[in-house]
Parts: structure tokens; C-alpha cells; sequence
């Protein structure tokens, strides 16, 4: 009975498989088109994360169950000489989940490079690290928006990856990430008074940007004076002029 049970589920996700290639396809279409659908509810309404978290809980959960069934099927297996001696327990090493804190994230674009590197180096490449104890911390180490972008996700094994791979949609992207440094200048409050602290808050967060774009390989070596412009419109006008 197993047995079919199995064939059962393994035909089950073989056809996920393949609805989700199909869908993944037809989701690469509407991108080329999407300055013209962008206001069409499968983007407002955010329908490729709803589908993907469907196929990745029920994949989830029907791979688990084989596993179960498949080690339900290896115990009975066993010749019953063999049950009367126990069985030699497998050696491996064992991690706890980390110890080091890692800062909340919240959503905040300016703060995911610094997280990301910490969740990986500290958790993702933990080759002994068990891929449920991965994803509750991950879910440990979110709040704010980006807690909702994980809401409502099993702990099982298989969404580890289905978890980050939402962050990194939603927050390592590249353009959005370009666009908040830009902003984060453009928008920048002008200093209205000669004051240190003023222009260390303006320096501070040109700096920070310039950082931002250098994280994305862009080439801000010959972006001198355009930064340099946009910074002086913030300065005011008597420190201009010395």
C-alpha cells in the first residue's frame, strides 16, 4: 500500500513540476510586457509569489510524506535476525543554530546588503546546519514587511529556499536597490545653516550611497561630478562659497 502511495505522490510532483514551468514561462511574458500590464492585478496583486508559495507548500509536503513513507518502507525491510541487534546510529556532526545576533531585518532597502552578508555567512553556508533550523532562523531574524513577505510559511525542509528566494526577489534587485540610492540623495534635506553636524548628516549619506553603488559594480569612478553637483545643491549657500 505504500508503495502505490508513493508512486501516487511521486506523479503528483512530477505534474507540479511541470504546471510550474509552464507558469514560470508564461510569467517571463508578461515581464517583457510589463511598462504595458503593470497595473493589470497579477502584478498589483502580487499573484506569482501567491502561486509559488501553492506549489512550493504542496511539493513540500508531498516530498516529505515519501520520505516518510520510503523510511517506513526500509524498516520493514529489515530481516528479523538483524532486528535483534540495534542498529549502528549514524555519525554526523550536529549544529545548533547560531549564536551571533543578527540585526532585525525590517524591509529597510538601505539595510539588506549588511544583513544579507550576515545571514550568509552566518547561516546559509552552515553546511552542518540543518535546512528547518536555516529557515526558522530566517524567520527569527524579520519583522516589519519583510516578516509579511514570509507569512504564513511551513517549517519544513523544502521552504529554506522558498523563504529566501522571496527576500532576495523582493529586496536584491538591483534597479530598486540603484533607485533608493539615488533618492537617498536627491531627496536628501538641505543643510539651512552652517552647523558640522548638518554636513556630516549630508557627507554621512552620500557616502552611504556611493557604498551602494559601488555593492552593485557601478561605476561611480567617473561619477564625480554628477555626485559631486548634487551633493554642493544640499550644502547651504555660505559654506558653498568658502
Amino acid at each position: 500500500m505504500d508503495k502505490l502511495i508513493i508512486a501516487t505522490l511521486q506523479s503528483r510532483v512530477k505534474l507540479l513540476d511541470e504546471y510550474w514551468e509552464k507558469f514560470t514561462t508564461h510569467h517571463e511574458n508578461f515581464i517583457a510586457f510589463f511598462s504595458e500590464l503593470k497595473e493589470d492585478p497579477y502584478f498589483t496583486d502580487d499573484v506569482y509569489l501567491e502561486i509559488e508559495s501553492i506549489y512550493s507548500e504542496h511539493k513540500g509536503v508531498s516530498l516529505d510524506e515519501i520520505s516518510t513513507l520510503k523510511a517506513n518502507l526500509l524498516d520493514l525491510s529489515v530481516l528479523p535476525h538483524e532486528t535483534s541487534s540495534p542498529r549502528p546510529t549514524p555519525s554526523y556532526e550536529s549544529s545548533s543554530l547560531p549564536r551571533i545576533p543578527v540585526p532585525k531585518f525590517s524591509g529597510r532597502q538601505e539595510d539588506w546588503e549588511n544583513w544579507k552578508k550576515l545571514i550568509c555567512s552566518i547561516v546559509k553556508k552552515d553546511e552542518h546546519l540543518p535546512p528547518v533550523e536555516k529557515l526558522q532562523y530566517l524567520l527569527n531574524s524579520v519583522e516589519g514587511e519583510a516578516a509579511r513577505e514570509l507569512a504564513g510559511t511551513k517549517i519544513i525542509a523544502s521552504n529554506q529556499t522558498i523563504a529566501w528566494n522571496k527576500l532576495t526577489r523582493r529586496y536584491d534587485n538591483d534597479r530598486i536597490r540603484s533607485s533608493k540610492h539615488f533618492d537617498s540623495i536627491i531627496n536628501l534635506e538641505a543643510v539651512k545653516r552652517r552647523s558640522a553636524s548638518e554636513l556630516n548628516r549630508v557627507l554621512d549619506t552620500a557616502n552611504e550611497a556611493i557604498q551602494g553603488f559601488r555593492d552593485l559594480s557601478y561605476p561611480v569612478q567617473y561619477w564625480d561630478r554628477f555626485l559631486l553637483h548634487l551633493v554642493v545643491q544640499k550644502i547651504d549657500k555660505d559654506t558653498r562659497e568658502d
